[in-house]
Order: C-alpha cells, then sequence, then structure tokens
C-alpha cells in the first residue's frame, strides 16, 4: 500500500521563494534542480494515498458547513470511452447505481435515502461527461449510522451494482424523459459548434446522453460489459472532505476499499483533439436562440499545469485576457462600440487543447461592425501592448483577492474543495490551498513585467488555428458571416491607423471627505435575536448583530416599506427597471466605468432593489472594508444618478430581451397563465418593446427617488 505524503513546509517554502542564481559549482557530482523540473505545492490540508489495488484517496478535514461530510466516488470514464455499441450506457451506468446494488436491493437505496430525512438531488446525486462519471452522497457527521452507511454505499457503487433486468427496463423511459428535456435550443446549438470546434476528435461523436435506439435495447450483458470494463479501482478515487477525523477515516478507506479486487483497467480512446491550421468558420440558427453571440477562438496544444514555469506562462495568459476584457468593457460603457457585452478568457477547450476566446454580444444586430471594433482593438494592443497602469491595477486586484481568501478564519464549503479534488483527479495538474496560490501569485507578481504580459497576449493571436463562430435566431441567419467577409474585415482592421490607449489613475476612494455625522438618540438590546438597535437623528433604526459563524465577513439588509405599491399603475413598470438602471449608471461625479477600479480588489458589494412592497439595499464584505460600502451606500441615497451611456446600453439590451423571450414558448406559458390567474387588475411586469421607450433619463431618477431617496423609516 502506497501513501502519497502532503509536501513538507520545507519544501513549499522552497517551491515559492525565489530562486537562487548559482554562478559556479565545482562540484561535478552535485545535481542542480531546474526551474522547469520545479513541482507546484500539493495542498498541506488533503492526505492522499493509493491502496494496493490501485484505488485513489483524498482527504481533507473541514468544519464548514458544520457537521456535514461530502462524499465522493470520482470514476476516470465517461462517454468518450464507449465504442459505436455503447452510445449513451456510461450514463445508464450512472443511472442503475441507483436501482439496486449488492447491499440496497431494487430501490432499497433511495428509500434508505428519504427515510433517512436527505433528499434526492440535494444529499445525494451523479452525473456522466465525456471524462468522468461522478457520484455523490452528502451525510450529517453526526449521525453515525447514516456515515457508516455512507461508505457501503460508495464501496456498492465502485463494485457491486446488480443491474437487475426489470430495473434496467424502468430506468429506459427515466433516461428517454431526460434526452427529452435536454433538446433545449443551447443544446442543439452546442451540437453544431462542436461539430467545427473539435473537428475530428471524438467528442462531437460522444455525447453522454447517447443513442436512444441504444439506450432502448440495452440489456445486463452490454451495461455491465460496461461497467466491469472501467470501473476498475486504478480507475477510481474515493474523495472525502467535512467534519471527519483524517486518520479514523484513513483507516475505514483502508478497511473498505483493498476489498475490491484489483483489475487491468483497458487502454481509455484517444481525447485529444487534431491541431487544424488555418481559419475556420462556425455558424448555427436555430428559432428558439435567446440573441446573437460571436466569439473568435485562437487555438494551440497545452501541456498540464504541473510546474512553476508552466504555471507561470499559463497565468500570464489569463491576465492578458483579462486586462483586453475590462478595456473592452470600458469602451462599451463609453458607447465607443456596438456591443453590449464583451469578455476573453484563456484555458482549457478540452483535455490537452487551449484557446483563447473573444466573445461579444452585438448591439442592434451589428455584427460586422461589431466584429471590427474587436479585431482593431486587437491590432491597439498588437502594436502598443498594454499599459502599466493596467497592470497594476490587476496585479493589486489579484493580491487583495487571494490575500482575503487566504485569511485563516476564512470559510469554504465543503463541496467546494471536493469539486477542486475532483478536477485534480481528472486532470491531475495542481491542487493548492489558498495560502500556497497567494505565495505562488507573490513569486509571479515580483517577476512578471508588462513585456511578458504583451506576449503572451501575441502568443494567443498568433496561434495558426482559429475558429470563428456566430450564433443567431433562425430570422437573424442571414446575418452569418463568411471567411473571405471575416478576413476582408480583418485586414481593414490592421490597416486603420491607430493610437495608443490611454487610462488615468483611478480614484481610490468614493469620498474625499466623510459627510457631516448624525447622531444615536436611543439604543437597546433585542434579547430575542441577540442584537441591539440603535435609532439615529434621521429616524432610521440600525440592528446589529455580531455573528462569529462568519467571522471577518458581514452582512447588511436595509429594509422600508413601501416598494412598487406606492407606484402609480401607469408608472409601474419604468418603477420596476429604475433601480437596476440606477446600480448601472454610478454616481454624480463618479462615472460608471471608475467604480469597478475603484472597488479593484476590495470584497464588497452593496445593491438597491425595489420589490412589490419594500425598497431594499443588500450587500456584503469584508469587516476591514465595511468604509467603503458604507460610502456607495450614502452615495445611492445622495448622489444617484442616471448615466446616458449606462441607460441606452440598458435599452438595448432589454429591447433585445424581449424579442427573445417572444420565442420562448415556456415562458410565454407561464406569462398566459400568469395573467388568467389573477384578476384583471393584476400589474404585469413583463416589459413589451413599448415599455421600453418610457424609460427616460428623468423619469428613472424621479421614480428612484420616490422610493429611495428618504431615509426615514
Amino acid at each position: 500500500m502506497k501513501r502519497i505524503k502532503p509536501k513538507s513546509k520545507i519544501i513549499a517554502m522552497i517551491i515559492t521563494g525565489f530562486f537562487f542564481t548559482i554562478t559556479s559549482c565545482t562540484q561535478k557530482n552535485l545535481k542542480i534542480e531546474k526551474p522547469e523540473e520545479t513541482r507546484l505545492p500539493f495542498s498541506e490540508k488533503i492526505i492522499s494515498g493509493s491502496l494496493e489495488n490501485g484505488m485513489t484517496y483524498y482527504l481533507m478535514e473541514n468544519k464548514y458547513p458544520e457537521k456535514k461530510v461530502e462524499f465522493r466516488l470520482n470514476v476516470r470514464t465517461g462517454s468518450l470511452n464507449e465504442n459505436e455499441l455503447e452510445k449513451g450506457i456510461a450514463h445508464f451506468v450512472e443511472h442503475m447505481a441507483f436501482n439496486g446494488t449488492k447491499h440496497f436491493k431494487h430501490n432499497e437505496l433511495i428509500e434508505f435515502i428519504e427515510d433517512a430525512g436527505l433528499t434526492f438531488g440535494k444529499h445525494t446525486n451523479a452525473y456522466t461527461s465525456t471524462n468522468v462519471t461522478n457520484f455523490q452522497l452528502s451525510i450529517p457527521s453526526d449521525r453515525k449510522d447514516l456515515i457508516e452507511k455512507a461508505y457501503i454505499i460508495i464501496s456498492d457503487w465502485a463494485d457491486g451494482l446488480l443491474f437487475n433486468e426489470d430495473e434496467i427496463d424502468k430506468e429506459k423511459g427515466v433516461i428517454t424523459e431526460e434526452w427529452r428535456m435536454r433538446k433545449s435550443a443551447s443544446s442543439r446549438i452546442g451540437k453544431k459548434i462542436r461539430k467545427t470546434i473539435l473537428k475530428g476528435s471524438r467528442y462531437p461523436l460522444r455525447d453522454p446522453i447517447g443513442d436512444m435506439e441504444i439506450v432502448k435495447n440495452a440489456d445486463r450483458k452490454l451495461l455491465k460489459g460496461y461497467y466491469d470494463k472501467w470501473y476498475t479501482p486504478e480507475n477510481m478515487s474515493v474523495i472525502i472532505v467535512g467534519d471527519i477525523d483524517t486518520a479514523e477515516t484513513e483507516t475505514k478507506i483502508k478497511k473498505i476499499f483493498s476489498k475490491i479486487e484489483k483489475r487491468k483497467t483497458p487502454e481509455k480512446k484517444d481525447d485529444t483533439t487534431p491541431y487544424i491550421k488555418g481559419l475556420r468558420i462556425a455558424s448555427a440558427s436555430d428559432p428558439e436562440a435567446s440573441g446573437i453571440r460571436v466569439a473568435m477562438n485562437y487555438i494551440w496544444p497545452s501541456e498540464k499545469v504541473k510546474t512553476y514555469p508552466a504555471y507561470k506562462k499559463s497565468l500570464q495568459k489569463k491576465i492578458a485576457m483579462s486586462l483586453f476584457s475590462r478595456r473592452m468593457n470600458r469602451k462599451i460603457t463609453d458607447k465607443e462600440i456596438p456591443m453590449l457585452r464583451s469578455f476573453a478568457i484563456s484555458g482549457d477547450l478540452v483535455p490537452g487543447t487551449d484557446t483563447g476566446r473573444f466573445i461579444f454580444i452585438p448591439a442592434d444586430k451589428k455584427i460586422k461592425q461589431g466584429l471590427f471594433s474587436l479585431f482593431t482593438e486587437i491590432e491597439r494592443v498588437k502594436k502598443f501592448g498594454f499599459t502599466q497602469t493596467e497592470l497594476n491595477e490587476y496585479m493589486e486586484e489579484r493580491m487583495k483577492l487571494l490575500e482575503n481568501n487566504s485569511r485563516p478564519e476564512k470559510r469554504y464549503e465543503s463541496s467546494a474543495f471536493a469539486n477542486e479534488i475532483i478536477s485534480y483527479d481528472l486532470l491531475k495538474t495542481y491542487l493548492m490551498s489558498p495560502g500556497q496560490q497567494l505565495e505562488i501569485f507573490k513569486k509571479i507578481s515580483n517577476e512578471v513585467q508588462i513585456k511578458d504580459i504583451n506576449q503572451s497576449f501575441l502568443d494567443i493571436i498568433s496561434s495558426e488555428s482559429s475558429v470563428a463562430t456566430i450564433v443567431t435566431p433562425d430570422s437573424d441567419k442571414n446575418l452569418a458571416f463568411t471567411k473571405e467577409e471575416l478576413t476582408k474585415i480583418i485586414s481593414e482592421a490592421q490597416k486603420t491607423e491607430l493610437q495608443p490607449y490611454s487610462i488615468e489613475k483611478a480614484k481610490k476612494n468614493f469620498m474625499d471627505k466623510r459627510p457631516e455625522a448624525g447622531s444615536v438618540i436611543s439604543r437597546k438590546k433585542i434579547k430575542a435575536v441577540d442584537a441591539y438597535e440603535y435609532t439615529l437623528s434621521n429616524n432610521v433604526k440600525i440592528i446589529i448583530n455580531e455573528n462569529q459563524f462568519n467571522p471577518g465577513e458581514f452582512f447588511i439588509k436595509g429594509i422600508k416599506k413601501g416598494g412598487l405599491s406606492i407606484i402609480e399603475d401607469n408608472d409601474y413598470k419604468t418603477a420596476l427597471n429604475a433601480a437596476q438602471i440606477i446600480d448601472r449608471s454610478g454616481f454624480k461625479n463618479i462615472p460608471v466605468k471608475d467604480i469597478p477600479r475603484i472597488l479593484a480588489g476590495k470584497d464588497v458589494n452593496i445593491t438597491p432593489n425595489a420589490g412589490n412592497y419594500t425598497e431594499t439595499f443588500s450587500g456584503s464584505g469584508n469587516t476591514d472594508e465595511a468604509e467603503t460600502l458604507f460610502q456607495m451606500l450614502h452615495l445611492y441615497f445622495t448622489q444617484p444618478n442616471v448615466d446616458d451611456n449606462a441607460l441606452a446600453n440598458y435599452k438595448t439590451s432589454l429591447r433585445q430581451m424581449i424579442k427573445n423571450q417572444a420565442k420562448n414558448k415556456m415562458m410565454n406559458f407561464f406569462h398566459d397563465a400568469e395573467i388568467k390567474m389573477n384578476n384583471k387588475n393584476y400589474r404585469s411586469s413583463r416589459m413589451e418593446l413599448k415599455d421600453v421607450d418610457n424609460l427616460t433619463k428623468e423619469k428613472v431618477l424621479s421614480l428612484y427617488n420616490k422610493m429611495f431617496g428618504d431615509v426615514n423609516d
């Protein structure tokens, strides 16, 4: 039995510290570790080991949520490993895990879960993808009887499915219904796009839901054949995270799962994607598509990120794309480019293949103008690069975020840690604790220069393999572009005379000085909730409850009676949108584009909302950043603003949403039902195109002030 021990603190310090420059070495047989051999640290919080039969386990003690344990069985196989006669069988096997096992015959497992007060979906579930099948249990740790049963259930899933013929026949109907539910516009569009982007690979040929003819004719021999072939100990991992004693749990794992017989796993099917040079176009339309979406994808073969140099290289690409994304969205806010939304990301497409994706939603169907704007900005970065100010702001924000994430008192749910382990178990890249991520980033921030980020961006756009995608409703499919048209747009953008991008340093605070203070006129204890109530001189009541459950964090909610009920019928729909428009507009003398920069690295948020009977403010943040949140809250009361560009963008988005909703059969059904179930005075919140014209700057601000302008009560 082999135990993989967590890396020691000494090794972690060496990895995350600076590399020493060795100028000379006279000892010929002294081995010097090369930078490319420097492995990333493994989380010191996780115990990982392997049994003699090949099964791997990962254990982690985590106290949040209290008295809960997350069990996972991760099987590193999915639809990609199916042969032509097995399409849909990986998913079918997953379903059969709940229909008869060695210790839970027929539906006894479901009955046990329900009798224990657990629910299917919330406390137990499973999923099948192209590369992995995963089973989940969430169990109260103070119920020792349930914990014992959980081990048996996981063991049965790994090596005890019965595949009774009558249960197989029953499950066929369930899977067929799931297949029907998946026949959505997004699913149909996704299949069309994948055929081009992943051309030559098995991915477009192996949808996990499978071929319904094969599913309908599946029998015990077919299902058990797949199960016996791929559910081998060396192809599975047990993951347990939560309120556990890791030593005791490890002993239990060894005792129970070592009993499973060691078996050889077949060679897995090819999961790579061919590198296809040149520009390709993938267009997809659908009658129920929710709108127009355009993307430019640059594709390249990737390496597994296991070492510090590989991690640094990958992170530099992510930083470059993030800087581009921020720049584009500032231009959208200023209405410099015909887009409603834009974002750029870099990461895995599928194992072994990475992509840099530039995605945008055009305004007013201006697809070609949007493409020209995209490639013009790409060309600007290509010629002049990013600015030092842009990089400094990103690095400062990222550093603050990682520092917050690595606070000793910071809480993460066990399910989040379990998901991270599942990803690592499949991809075998890196698995670092928040503290380790912070130390690695500190090292990178001392090394990275603006020229490195600019070069990373050039590396992305210089890939010789690219795919442009466009998704439209059927009514707009004539707007799709050809390869020749896109090539011409790119050429025109490259010929455009450009100036370097400039950006001033952002303000640090919303207020240069605090407003004049009021006073506290009364204070009383509220015993029922262990809180104190303070009444201020402006008649605002503040109720404060100290909550030790989330140390270092706070939550705030402001409530006033009234809401949309105080608004006249003819202003109702305008008032319904007022708070959202104000929220997107910034404040007087503080442009909306500056707000993300002021908030960079600060973990705070506060948002106004008008309900039917109340006006509310909801927010949260780190306790040491409460000052920023209170400044924002004060400005929402005293300096609300309607930005012209923000209002125009909001109205354009709203019009497109209304047109898309008209094609959504389910939404139309529920809207009609809602009207019929209510009386003739029912005030529908569904916007129509004529309602958008009523969203004027003056009206929005007037109605917002009517609801939120007076802090009294």
